[in-house]
């Protein structure tokens, strides 16, 4: 049986490009007609072939499906499968956290929908906080951007945040540093560490209330002291400093920078 180039292309759902490459290197061994150049493939082409596509469609690499057809024994076969299984479950893992994370930001935005700038009582996970002390810049030495690399690397999992401050003389919180977030579970997931610059928010009850609104510094703590007088009226502990974390930024139609931001103060 002889198969043309385009008639086994089609047949695998493969470009003639794709079957010419396999002939440059040798994977196939197609003969060639003298007379008219044209090139054919018997049943052996045509058993190979369907070995490495169905590997590749396994999403094995070239090179490991070649291997595999150019021959191992039983044991080392398994050990093939078995560590092309574990990279898919842990592009699985990783597409769910990614699904999670989407899922958590659309609710958050649901319930804005839904709410507004209500101010709730909620039990939430706790979370790590990244931030650099006494300066509005997260990472201001070596030592400090090494450590911010992973936070910034996974943005999607982690959240830009602030922190607040009460002022010793106003005992109003109005002193704060930028910084990052992530919860406990994610936190986890990307192996982020406690250290001096890092520090973990126990879970529990938390003060929330959500607002979308252009950068204003001033709108923004007074927006605290609202949940503040509200933890004072409902008799709740302040056990943490204020938290304002960015869900997500976007710019609106008339051109405006706009953020949907979460208050978070932990309470008992």
């Amino acid at each position: 049986m002889e198969i043309l180039v385009g008639d086994l292309a089609k047949l695998f759902g493969l470009s003639s490009q794709t079957l010419h490459y396999y002939d440059e290197k040798g994977i196939l061994n197609p003969q060639r007609d003298i007379l008219n150049g044209y090139r054919y493939y018997d049943v052996s082409d045509l058993s190979r072939l369907g070995g490495i596509k169905k590997l590749r469609n396994a999403e094995f690499s070239l090179p490991d499906g070649l291997d595999i057809c150019n021959g191992m024994d039983d044991w080392e076969l398994i050990c093939m499968y078995q560590k092309r299984k574990q990279e898919l479950n842990a592009e699985i893992e990783k597409k769910q956290q990614i699904i999670m994370k989407l899922d958590e930001d659309m609710a958050l935005y649901t319930r804005y929908q839904r709410i507004g700038n209500e101010i709730t009582v909620d039990e939430l996970e706790g979370f790590l906080r990244f931030e650099s002390a006494g300066t509005h810049i997260i990472f201001q030495d070596q030592k400090m951007r090494k450590e911010a690399i992973p936070w910034f690397m996974n943005i999607l999992h982690t959240s830009a945040c602030e922190m607040y401050y009460e002022d010793k003389d106003t005992k109003e919180f109005s002193h704060f540093t930028y910084g990052m977030m992530a919860n406990i579970s994610t936190a986890k997931y990307l192996n982020l560490k406690l250290t001096e610059n890092v520090k973990e928010i126990k879970s529990g009850l938390f003060i929330t209330s959500m607002f979308e609104i252009e950068y204003d510094p001033d709108s923004l703590i007074e927006r605290i002291q609202q949940c503040i007088r509200y933890a004072k009226e409902h008799q709740k502990i302040i056990r943490g400093n204020p938290c304002i974390r960015n869900i997500f930024s976007y710019q609106s139609k008339d051109q405006k920078r706009k953020s949907l931001k979460q208050i978070l103060i932990p309470v008992s």
